[in-house]
Order: C-alpha cells, then sequence, then structure tokens
C-alpha cells in the first residue's frame, strides 16, 4: 500500500498531531473528496482476479549507507536488493526519506498466506474484480483488534463516512464515537490523506466491551454505511455486477452491528 499522509501535523518531538493541516491535504478541509473508515489490518490487492498481500521492497547496502548520510537521497536501482517473485510496485518509487518502496506480491499456496486464501475464499466472482486494495482482518492478524471470529478481506472503500464534520475538533469528536483506527480521506483525482485514533491520543485497539458499544452507536445512529468498493473497470455489466447489496434495506435500527465487521458481509456483494 503507497504511503499516506497525515491530515495534520505532528507535534515537534511528539506523537500527537498539532492543529496544522498539512499542505497536501488542505483540500480534506474544503469537504473535496470522501471520507471512509480505516480498518486495522493488513492492505492487500486484488487485480486480475488475483490477491496480492503488502510486501515493501528492502534497501541493500548501498540504499543503507545513503539514509545515513544523506537526506531524500536519490535511489538506484542498485540501492535495493533482487525483488520478491512477482513483486509489482504500488507506488512508483521509494520514499524517499525512509527508502521503504511499497508494492505486493502474489499470494501463494504456502502456508503462511493461508489466512489470506480464507478470506479470498469468500468472495465471489473473484475472478471480475481488478484494481481493488483490501484490508484483511480476522483472529490470527494484528491481535485482531475488530473482535472478529473468521478472517475477512474488506475493500478501502467499503463504510463511508457521513455528516463529518472536517475540522480539527470535529473529526476527533466521530473518532471519539467510533469503533475504527481512524479515517481515510480519498480525493477524485487520486491523491488520499488519513488520521488515526491514536494520533488525537484516542485508544487503540479497544476492550470488546467499548468496541461493541461504539459498533452499535456507528450503525444505529447511521455514522457510516456500507458503500460501493472502488474498482477500475471499463465495462458497466462487471459495474453492475460487482455493486454491493445493502444488507440495510429498512433503516439503520434494523441492522446487526455484527453485519458490519463480519465474515458474513464483507462489502463485495455477490
Amino acid at each position: 500500500m503507497r504511503t499516506i499522509p497525515l491530515l495534520f501535523v505532528k507535534q515537534t518531538g511528539q506523537e500527537l498531531i498539532s492543529r496544522e493541516i498539512n499542505t497536501d491535504c488542505d483540500w480534506v478541509l474544503d469537504y473535496t473528496g470522501k471520507a471512509y473508515i480505516k480498518l486495522d489490518g493488513i492492505p492487500c490487492l486484488i487485480a486480475n482476479g488475483i490477491l496480492y498481500r503488502s510486501s515493501l521492497k528492502k534497501l541493500s547496502k548501498s540504499g543503507k549507507k545513503k539514509i545515513s548520510r544523506t537526506l531524500a537521497p536519490a535511489f538506484a536501482a542498485n540501492d535495493f536488493k533482487k525483488s520478491p517473485d512477482g513483486w509489482i510496485p504500488a507506488q512508483p518509487t521509494a520514499d524517499p526519506y525512509t527508502g521503504k518502496w511499497a508494492g505486493w506480491v502474489p499470494v501463494t499456496k504456502s502456508g503462511n498466506d493461508r489466512y489470506y486464501r480464507e478470506a479470498f475464499g469468500k468472495i465471489k466472482n473473484t475472478e471480475r474484480l481488478s484494481g481493488i486494495t483490501a484490508e484483511l482482518l480476522g483472529p490470527k492478524i494484528l491481535d485482531n483488534p475488530h473482535h472478529l471470529n473468521g478472517h475477512v478481506l474488506y475493500p478501502h472503500t467499503a463504510f463511508e463516512i457521513h455528516d463529518l464534520k472536517r475540522t480539527f475538533d470535529g473529526i476527533r469528536e466521530w473518532l471519539s464515537t467510533a469503533p475504527c483506527e481512524g479515517i481515510v480521506f480519498h480525493h477524485p483525482d487520486g491523491r488520499m490523506a488519513k488520521i488515526r485514533r491514536t494520533d488525537y491520543g484516542l485508544d487503540w485497539p479497544l476492550d470488546i466491551n467499548r468496541y461493541d458499544i461504539l459498533l452499535a452507536n456507528l450503525v444505529n445512529c447511521g455514522l457510516a454505511t456500507p458503500g460501493v468498493p472502488a474498482k477500475q473497470t471499463s465495462s458497466a455489466v462487471e459495474n453492475k455486477a460487482l455493486a454491493v447489496t445493502n444488507p440495510n434495506p429498512t433503516g439503520y435500527g434494523d441492522i446487526d452491528p455484527s453485519m458490519y465487521y463480519s465474515e458474513e458481509w464483507c462489502g463485495f456483494g455477490d
């Protein structure tokens, strides 16, 4: 997954954010683009019906020397180790400050990838999916912060946030009521920005009791709704086939909260 800039600038020498907006993200406060729940798992890519997991291209000894000597050095091909088999870049170049080059590798039949295969196997018509990034969640993933019983893939645009006041205080207030890691904003031109609960000093992960209370609040108050996963398809027929079936045709009060983060409904539709 490519590096996503933080919405607000961090306080000097601290982990918490200041009220200063990141100049690359000022479009967020202008209410441009959409806001989606940020889930806490492992990012994946579905391309041409194939599931890929995230993989960093690592620096070689020469690359590490450049990082230690120069701020934002220019990297050459020999500054990186050999790419894993099937590796494709998630961004055109490496991060100029850290040398990290995010990318993707195909999920294999090895035991290490079994949870990816378990989640991918629950999605119908996978051969039609392409250009979708998603988050792998489940009991064996990052200590299971979403308290799931099985492994599942959610598109990164699965849950759109509504009526969010896009100010420093408004975003903090919304995050304090939601059982999620944070928010990711998507600009129509492809730019993104993120903010997390922990950036405000809010707890994450949450214990199961607090999590369930906030989840019920999110569902019953309509703070976010299931959306259609972002995809890169040129066929109107494919788009119609991939449209998400709304599990709540009669109103938020009728939703079972478990339907939001569960293996029964993962945002891809039939």
